[in-house]
């Protein structure tokens, strides 16, 4: 088996030649408007095309085939929660036993109030991560024809194209822990950027890592397995911007906290999403290269397992980042003390803004990462959390995230709020404390402030998807939020839409 199996989700065409052939078809109406043709089928099909109170969708069988048809009531047929509840019920009925085994399905849309996101949110709902079981939805190929408008086909056709790379970030996410170990997750994430151009990756391994990313290192320090620093680097002609964008994702394959180690049985069976921000950083790469963007990328990905054993980092160690970019003695260097060695992921994260900021320039630093479960305590599953110190960046953030149904709860500290922060971050013996056990409020401000104050002068912009990354339960598709059980893939549209506004890209 792959060492990262990925799922295996449904091919895609429109207006295939296969398209009639399929055992399944659907037919989205307008209630008001239905086609000759239409009615005769259904007809033949036994089925009653009379208008719903709300939405239904009405099967039957005619010469070996299964249809569907889709009805809204006219006056809440434009509404997306109808939309959304017409296509839960098509979910429900693709998983049935109904279908019977059928390979393909053929939707028809004749409907032109019907919207392309919500078809893209059905799509992304065939998901299924199942490398290790029987899959309960047997569609293997959809086929969607219609005569809708050519900008209806443009929206669906840009959003469609995500999908894959939301699919790959999810995948990444729901891999069970022992399958992606650091050097693993980075040789994944290079083969899957390897066809694309204008792209390059850099690693740095193991032992490597010590003079410039201590952090790093050390954090994996329990671990059997290297750490890993995976450098990604798309350099299109002519990119719009003249110093490179950064993004930074936290990439811990799996954390039981370290020697600070979980106890919550739960807690501990989901750390395998903590890497849900490398993720997110290596789909949007791909995505970014892929549409030929014109906009220079760097991209850090240090991926690392945060483990218990004799060889761990111990609470009360200190840790290293360099003061400069060239480094000469020990006087080159700032030192952390580890107050807590599961708040490992704000020491990866300011290592490496460090870095991007005394090496590659850059004229913006996104951090994405499952950072802080106070975050999750505060928003739920239902909005992520973006800071910054810039108001811009809040407000492009906001827009794309509302516009791709991934919303942020923005927060704008101050710079007397910084400064209060990194206060309670002073160490006796050290620069700064990754954590102060006396100051147990405001854990995630603190983190974003202690991340901030290794970003020089750069505009930084930091997202903590730590309650939106992974669904524990499963959730109703008609919900308004994207909630199926396991990874979710936050982030990948909302971070694309940022850089597509920030940059002015249509």
């Amino acid at each position: 088996m792959d060492m990262i199996p990925l799922s295996k989700w449904p091919t895609f065409d429109v207006d295939s030649s296969e398209s009639k052939e399929s055992a399944v078809q659907v037919f989205i109406l307008d209630s008001e408007n239905i086609p000759d043709s239409i009615k005769t089928l259904a007809k033949h099909a036994k089925v009653s095309l009379e208008s719903p109170e709300k939405y239904e969708l009405r099967g039957g069988r005619h010469d070996g085939k299964l249809y569907f048809f889709g009805l809204m009531h006219p006056k809440i047929q434009k509404r997306v929660f109808t939309q959304r509840g017409l296509l839960d019920i098509l979910l429900t009925r693709l998983s049935s036993r109904d279908i019977n085994g059928a390979a393909s399905c053929t939707i028809h849309l004749f409907n032109s109030d019907f919207r392309p996101e919500v078809l893209e949110l059905f799509l992304h709902s065939l998901y299924r991560y199942t490398p290790f079981k029987e899959d309960g939805i047997k569609i293997k190929n959809i086929h969607l024809t219609g005569l809708l408008s050519d900008i209806w086909w443009r929206n669906f056709s840009s959003m469609f194209h995500t999908l894959g790379w939301v699919c790959f970030a999810r995948d990444l996410v729901n891999c069970p822990p022992s399958l992606k170990p650091p050097e693993k997750l980075s040789l994944k994430i290079r083969e899957q950027l390897s066809g694309l151009e204008n792209i390059s990756a850099q690693e740095t391994i193991g032992d490597e890592l010590l003079k410039e990313f201590d952090p790093i290192h050390k954090v994996n320090q329990g671990s059997n397995n290297k750490a890993v620093l995976l450098r990604i680097e798309y350099k299109p002609e002519n990119p719009v911007n003249s110093k490179p964008l950064v993004l930074i994702g936290k990439g811990v394959s799996f954390d039981n906290g370290g020697q600070n180690i979980k106890t919550d049985g739960r807690t501990l069976v989901e750390m395998k999403l903590d890497m849900a921000g490398a993720a997110v950083v290596a789909s949007v790469c791909g995505i970014v290269a892929a549409n030929k963007y014109p906009v220079h990328l760097v991209a850090y990905m240090p991926f690392v397992e945060n483990l218990y054993s004799s060889k761990s980092m111990k609470p009360g160690d200190v840790v290293k980042v360099p003061k400069k970019a060239e480094i000469n003695a020990p006087e080159d260097y700032l030192y952390i003390e580890v107050g807590d060695t599961d708040a490992e992921g704000r020491l990866l994260l300011s290592s490496v803004v460090n870095h991007a900021a005394l090496h590659d320039n850059p004229d913006l630093i996104i951090t994405i990462a499952t950072l802080c479960g106070t975050t999750e305590s505060m928003l739920g599953s239902y909005m992520a959390a973006a800071m910054s110190r810039v108001n811009d960046l809040l407000l492009n953030i906001d827009v794309a995230g509302r516009t791709t149904d991934e919303p942020y709860a923005l927060v704008r500290p101050s710079s007397d709020v910084i400064d209060e922060c990194l206060t309670d971050y002073e160490s006796e013996i050290a620069s700064a404390k990754n954590v102060n056990w006396g100051v147990i409020d405001g854990d995630s401000l603190q983190a974003f402030c202690l991340i901030q104050s290794f970003a020089k002068k750069v505009p930084l912009l930091h997202l903590d998807i730590c309650g939106t990354s992974f669904y524990r339960f499963k959730m109703t598709y008609k919900s308004k939020r994207r909630r199926l059980h396991g990874a979710t893939g936050w982030g990948v549209r909302s971070v694309v839409e940022f850089l597509k506004r920030h940059y002015n890209i249509s």
